[in-house]
């Protein structure tokens, strides 16, 4: 689900960007406090070929040629995820298809403080996955169809994106998976519990977290001190929290791969690695593709990378898998948008795209 890479229980950080030690994605979840550390996305995501756009203040969305195909109207607006987009108005949300009418009115309120931009979160507070969306009624999260029909009562503190058919739903009584029916599954509660991926979970037992299946079973025991979501079959691990032995793991719990370094994890078929604040790109065998010299990197998208340099200036450009720069670092927020589409933002909170080789496609607008 290419989606998921970038957004489950993702904060996106405008003004400082993202990289492999800033939540970007996926959640990684750790035994005695949480990590905040997030799996990296590989692939652009599904957006029908429309991006927003900023303009007098309003949201609306352009193709992949720069030309506005819905003009600006509403109070925000996000990337699309499975036909529909979402949109604020009105200080509540709802949805939009991609002739820019709305299919679901904005009824749903927002979490208290809300979303600053599109920028922050590339599909809003919430998207459609598998064809249903977390809302929230009356400070209670349930679920809608793509008709807007309520068909998971809201009942819970927090809900999540479904994933191989199940969520991870938060009441008093701690965290639990549900299916569509909206029905507890595996019989338990736990503490801590990630959203699957890659048809596995990471679930908290006894303050360890271990892996388990879509049918619930224990396949990875409970030992680990953080444990991050599956992608394409491995994982990165950490034992203790005083530890700096990361390992790379497969399905199975295997450990393919031991390295001592500050951080680091799962980046498509690479590790992203950090070392004395400093980031980089090895292989799963542990061969330095990239020297960790760089302040942040995030990727990689086909053959690019987000990266920034020099953390005096606080910007981005992209590189290639050589760690050499194809677009220099200008620009004060980059993000992958779709197929050779990177929006740009910028302090001024100001939104526009460039593609892959860094040619404007959008100039930063407001």
């Amino acid at each position: 689900m290419k989606k998921t890479s970038f957004v489950i229980l993702a904060l996106f950080l405008l003004f400082s960007g993202v990289s492999c030690t800033v939540a970007a994605g996926n959640q990684q979840v750790s035994g005695d406090k949480p990590e905040n550390e997030t799996a990296e996305g590989f692939e652009w995501p599904e957006n029908e070929g429309l991006y927003p756009i900023i303009q007098d203040s309003l949201y609306g969305y352009i193709n992949d040629k720069g030309e506005v195909v819905i003009e600006p109207q509403f109070d925000l607006a996000a990337q699309f995820s499975e036909g529909l987009a979402y949109f604020e108005q009105g200080g509540k949300y709802g949805f939009i298809n991609p002739k820019g009418e709305v299919t679901i009115p904005a009824i749903y309120e927002k979490k208290k403080g809300g979303w600053l931009s599109v920028a922050v979160h590339l599909y809003g507070e919430t998207w459609f996955s598998e064809g249903l969306a977390a809302v929230r009624v009356n400070g209670k999260m349930g679920y809608i169809n793509q008709k807007g029909e309520m068909v998971i009562a809201p009942t819970f503190l927090d809900a999540e994106a479904f994933q191989h058919g199940l969520a991870v739903v938060k009441t008093e009584a701690g965290m639990y998976y549900i299916n569509k029916k909206g029905e507890q599954q595996f019989g338990r509660t736990f503490v801590r519990a990630v959203s699957f991926s890659d048809s596995l979970a990471g679930v908290m037992v006894d303050q360890k977290m271990g892996f388990i299946n879509t049918s619930g079973k224990m396949v990875i025991q409970p030992q680990y001190y953080t444990a991050g979501q599956f992608i394409k079959g491995y994982t990165v691990v950490k034992d203790t929290y005083q530890s700096k032995t990361w390992k790379l793991i497969d399905k199975t719990g295997k450990t393919i791969l031991e390295k001592q370094v500050d951080r680091m994890r799962v980046s498509g078929d690479l590790l992203c690695f950090s070392e004395n604040l400093n980031e980089g790109y090895m292989d799963f065998k542990g061969k330095i593709i990239v020297p960790a010299n760089f302040d942040m990197v995030m990727g990689f998208f086909d053959d690019i990378a987000i990266a920034k340099k020099d953390s005096k200036e606080d910007v981005f450009g992209i590189i290639n898998r050589k760690g050499e720069w194809v677009v220099q670092p200008t620009y004060e927020g980059l993000w992958p948008a779709g197929k050779n589409m990177i929006t740009v933002t910028t302090k001024n909170r100001e939104l526009g795209y460039i593609d892959g080789s860094g040619k404007e496609i959008r100039k930063p607008t407001k």
